[in-house]
């Protein structure tokens, strides 16, 4: 925990950091499995069931990798949020919410509300909207009932332009992005409103709890999708970088600002949004999520060193052998953590070595970076 704690407060420049998992040991957030269904109770109509069935998913058996001290915690993290979906955008308007659900994953989203600048004059946030209220009693259930240890993280903020997407569909607010609507900066506005009212909403509901977990509240507080916003780019990946240097990246600011920090991935079909995430301030860290058919975010690694300044990254979807092979030749950048995925027959042996050369390993020339302006 300390080791991370120095790379999110950007002490860790030369240095990096791994955690190492197994592909069948990962702890699931969610699974999506068979066919979704508006007929398939969503899950979080049950939320005593799902409590249940992520704590059948917490190992508290011993077993080799026990011994291995990474970069990881050991605690498990579950998003029970998350089942609520993405409808909570619009629920805070009163919009109807819509949803879809396998046996083990619900989906939701809201019906678009707004057809032109008279509906955005109109709109009113409602924190007290049922739907709401279920989001955050089931979150004071999870802490109340909870009986194995794990730490919950937070659904991420869903503003900027996932909000005017739940406003005006994805289609309209893409044209609207495009075309310069000029009803978008008050839209973009309302998402920053009611996204940090939400957010705080459920953070102060789980703050308490996943201190005790942790043991330790810098750790808690700082550790991504915990205890600050986590902002995403589902949306500004289909923008050019002057649409999201226009908004995007302006309201992201702000969101960061107010929270005196917060977490940001990008998924790697919007690698050309790098050099401008780069330039924020109160970033805690960067993280990137590989996309099908686009570039990998670990292949890309050392020019996203050299356009993000000293901001922390988070590298996903690492294999061993080449993270293995890039300790070897040296070409992982510093101020990073990497997340590798280890087959199962890896004998535990080998990879607490591997722990040792990264506790060892220095960035040299690559940490030699311009600093993250003031």
């Amino acid at each position: 925990m300390e080791r991370c704690i120095s790379l999110w407060h950007r002490e860790m420049g030369d240095q990096i950091l791994v955690g190492f998992s197994r592909p069948n040991f990962r702890t699931p957030i969610s699974v999506l499995e068979g066919q979704l269904s508006p007929d398939q109770p969503p899950l979080y109509d049950d939320i005593p069931r799902l409590l249940k069935s992520m704590e059948d998913h917490v190992d508290t058996s011993s077993h080799p990798w026990d011994e291995i001290d990474d970069d990881t915690s050991g605690i498990p993290i579950f998003m029970p949020d998350c089942e609520f979906g993405c409808g909570v955008m619009g629920a805070m308007f009163d919009a109807p919410v819509i949803q879809y659900s396998t046996p083990k994953h619900t989906i939701t989203y809201n019906t678009a509300i707004v057809s032109g600048a008279e509906d955005v004059a109109r709109l009113a946030c409602n924190p007290d909207n049922a739907f709401i209220r279920q989001v955050l009693s089931g979150l004071r259930y999870f802490v109340a009932h909870a009986r194995k240890p794990f730490a919950i993280i937070l659904l991420h903020a869903l503003e900027g332009g996932d909000f005017l997407v739940a406003m005006r569909g994805e289609t309209q607010a893409l044209l609207d992005l495009a075309d310069g609507a000029p009803f978008v900066d008050d839209l973009f506005q309302l998402g920053l409103e009611s996204a940090s009212l939400l957010f705080e909403l459920r953070r102060d509901i789980v703050i308490d709890y996943n201190v005790a977990v942790y043991g330790d509240r810098e750790y808690a507080w700082l550790a991504p999708q915990h205890l600050q916003p986590t902002l995403d780019t589902d949306t500004d990946v289909m923008c050019s970088p002057q649409l999201f240097a226009a908004y995007g990246l302006r309201y992201k600011q702000e969101i960061l600002n107010r929270f005196g920090g917060g977490s940001l991935y990008i998924h790697t079909r919007g690698m050309h949004l790098v050099p401008l995430a780069g330039q924020l301030q109160n970033l805690t860290q960067l993280r990137f999520c590989d996309d099908p058919n686009a570039p990998r975010a670990f292949d890309c690694r050392i020019e996203v060193r050299r356009q993000t300044f000293d901001l922390p990254l988070h590298f996903e979807g690492c294999q061993l052998a080449e993270f293995a092979a890039a300790l070897d030749d040296r070409s992982l950048p510093g101020g990073s953590y990497y997340a590798v995925s280890v087959p199962d027959d890896t004998p535990a042996k080998e990879v607490a070595r591997m722990v040792e050369g990264a506790r060892a390993y220095h960035a040299d020339e690559l940490a030699a970076r311009p600093k993250a302006r003031a």
